[in-house]
């Protein structure tokens, strides 16, 4: 029997999901079969929870100030 996708773990408050995800049938390439553009996207992807930081910072310095 397979664990469910989300269970409250002892002493969590939230649930819990399981990253047990199959990528074996993603292709290597995901954008128009390209891979220039899809290591680009990669790219982009890993910058972005440091520019939702910025922008997250700017508007609560703009907020305040």
């Amino acid at each position: 029997m397979r664990t469910p996708v989300s269970i409250h773990q002892k002493g969590s408050s939230f649930p819990v999901r399981r990253m047990d995800f199959d990528f074996s049938n993603i292709n290597r390439h995901f954008v128009n079969n390209d891979p220039a553009s899809s290591h680009v996207w990669t790219a982009f992807q890993a910058y972005f929870p440091e520019g939702e930081q910025f922008f997250v910072d700017s508007v609560r310095d703009a907020k305040n100030g």
